[in-house]
């Protein structure tokens, strides 16, 4: 059956419930054992600041919304699936005069060719969301509900002289949905954790368990969700049981897509490269890292384009004023001048960075930063609070920003990740080789467009059926709930074809069925500045019974983020070890035999398993 094209609609309240099932009807074709997709709720232009909740505070000022009832389980059809938009519950007044003037006219975003069922003159991104794919089949097991010891404190941040290295932020505990409905935290789509592990295991040694961010490594691999074809974002979810634990848990699996981009389509860039090129670069091949790094990007440019490139140690000096991109032979040169030699002052290099691209900053261009540094900042601002404060009068001047770190040993990836979380569209990779370098940006020029700023999750979970919950990672991305909706408070930033994906565990109360949960999605266009919001059902029924039932891909992402929890020393590891990781790892690979990641990632895990 052809699926008719998502048409999506003002943010509706219980009161209106029944019109909006009648008027949702169209069918969403399925494709077992693909991921379905989850009906979006839409908002567009949202009133800024709106309250975050619908219900009285609680004591602790934290506002919760009400459980909706709790939803009929779907029918299990091998088919078309129809499922009804999902409307708020409990509505103030207040908030529901609100929402009457909610816009849902598309926003335009520059550049972007015509997408699908768009007509002549109309902005050619759709309005804002395609909530999309959760996995059949349709029915879950009773749970056995036994609950294994819990730890008797959950590890605290801990502070750390600068040059330490690694931050530990902790570990997400499981939280009672009678306590707690609420789950919010920032997007992420970094994934240097994931590669500074592996640069540990292939000199021979584990990771140090503070160093491991369950999300980055997630984030580090293909999720294998449809790019969204008439919206900005689809928002996805798929799971089945923990084949890791024996406490009868499920793991949930939520994903937003942001949609694809031709290369042919997207912004001119103005690019401000701020280069590290003090004493402790010429460790290695730091140096000739971050010069491949700035080759890899500039052979990729065009004319529309543009590179400036500012230098430091416990100077800073201008490489090379922004010049066409096509100037690579002056750009060549310019890079040849950078050396290294004497102290690191990243802060007066970061301030002369923003200096020169707020200067060349052209409006509805892709304007960013790239910082490539081993982050051993010893002179001026040294922490990410410090550094970030020199730069915060650039924060809405529309320029973004990429953490690109390098080294090894004595490299600080607190702050490289923390200047990256903190900034403006922010994003930290890593880079181990010259291959790394040479591929940085290969197959992500495009990703550095932004799409989306301030790009923020709620997960709300339903306690008539789920009894307890556990994000796994996020834990340095976590924002209050009653800041959903606070736009003051950063979120992440989503470049164009970039995936986050968050995985939860879940203990479901026995015998249940319905809703899990709604996921709202909210973020700020960074061109035009209004504000969305989408949300969608998760259900019982959207659950896998067994997890071999579940797509190669969401497999991987749970292997994936088990390898984590095993190297980062989780109290809810469960029984499982690296060398029954190794087995199961091989064998997605063998399900997934045309992604190199994935070989390699089955190869990382047998090597990890032979230095326990």
């Amino acid at each position: 059956m052809t699926r008719k094209p998502y048409q999506p609609v003002p943010l509706i309240f219980a009161a209106c419930a029944a019109v909006l099932v009648s008027a949702c009807s169209a069918p969403a074709a399925l494709r077992p054992p693909d991921i379905v997709e989850i009906p979006a709720s839409h908002t567009q232009d949202v009133p800024s600041s709106r309250p975050a909740a619908t219900t009285a505070p609680r004591p602790d000022a934290v506002v919760r919304r009400q459980p909706a009832a709790t939803a009929a389980p779907a029918a299990s059809q091998p088919n078309p699936v129809v499922r009804s938009q999902a409307a708020p519950t409990a509505a103030s007044a207040d908030t529901a005069k609100q929402a009457s003037t909610y816009q849902s006219v598309p926003q335009p975003i520059p550049n972007q060719p015509t997408l699908p069922g768009a007509s002549v003159g109309q902005p050619p991104v759709p309005p804002a969301g395609e909530i999309a794919p959760v996995p059949g089949p349709r029915q879950i097991d009773p749970l056995n509900n036994r609950l294994p010891a819990e730890p008797t404190s959950v590890v605290p941040p801990v502070v750390q002289p600068a040059d330490a290295g690694f931050k530990d932020y902790g570990v997400n505990p499981f939280v009672n949905t009678n306590r707690d409905q609420l789950s919010t935290f920032g997007l992420d789509v970094d994934n240097a954790s994931y590669n500074v592990a592996k640069r540990y295991i292939q000199q021979g040694s584990l990771p140090p368990f503070q160093s491991v961010r369950v999300e980055e490594f997630v984030n580090s691999f293909k999720q294998g969700f449809p790019s969204p074809r008439t919206s900005v974002f689809g928002i996805f979810a798929d799971g089945a049981p923990s084949p890791f634990h024996t406490d009868g848990s499920y793991l949930l699996r939520i994903g937003v897509q942001g949609y694809e981009l031709p290369v042919f389509a997207r912004k001119p860039a103005n690019f401000t490269f701020v280069i590290d090129e003090s004493g402790s670069m010429s460790d290695g091949n730091r140096i000739a890292v971050a010069r491949q790094a700035v080759r890899s990007l500039v052979a990729k440019l065009n004319a529309a384009d543009t590179v400036g490139v500012v230098a430091f140690t416990d100077r800073t000096r201008v490489v090379i004023e922004p010049t066409s991109a096509t100037n690579r032979d002056a750009i060549e040169r310019a890079i040849g001048t950078i050396y290294p030699k004497n102290g690191t002052n990243l802060q007066s290099g970061l301030v002369a960075g923003y200096d020169m691209a707020v200067a060349n900053l052209r409006p509805g261009n892709t304007n960013r930063i790239i910082l490539i540094s081993d982050g051993v900042a010893n002179e001026g601002g040294i922490r990410p609070e410090e550094i970030l404060r020199s730069v915060q009068d650039y924060a809405n001047r529309g320029v973004a920003f990429t953490s690109v770190g390098v080294g090894f040993g004595n490299y600080n990836d607190t702050l490289m990740e923390q200047l990256a979380d903190k900034s403006e569209g922010g994003n930290y990779m890593y880079l181990n080789t010259l291959e790394d370098a040479d591929n940085l940006f290969a197959n992500k020029l495009v990703a550095l467009q932004e799409i989306a700023k301030d790009a923020k999750v709620q997960v709300e979970f339903n306690p008539a059926v789920v009894g307890e919950y556990r994000l796994l990672g996020y834990e340095n991305r976590a924002i209050n709930d009653a800041d959903f909706r606070n736009d003051a408070v950063v979120g992440g930033g989503i470049g164009a074809g970039h995936t986050s994906t968050a995985i939860y565990a879940l203990r479901l109360l026995p015998n249940s069925s319905g809703r899990i949960g709604t996921v709202n999605l909210r973020w700020t266009d960074p061109t035009s500045h209004a504000v969305s919001e989408i949300n969608g059902d998760v259900l019982t029924s959207d659950l896998r019974s067994r997890f071999e039932d579940t797509t190669p891909r969401f497999q991987l992402a749970a292997t994936v983020a088990q390898f984590a929890e095993v190297l980062r020393k989780s109290a809810y590891r469960g029984e499982g070890n690296l060398r029954d990781l190794s087995h199961r790892a091989h064998a997605i690979a063998q399900l997934i035999p045309d992604d190199p990641a994935v070989g390699e990632f089955s190869a990382l895990v047998s090597r990890a398993a032979q230095q326990r």
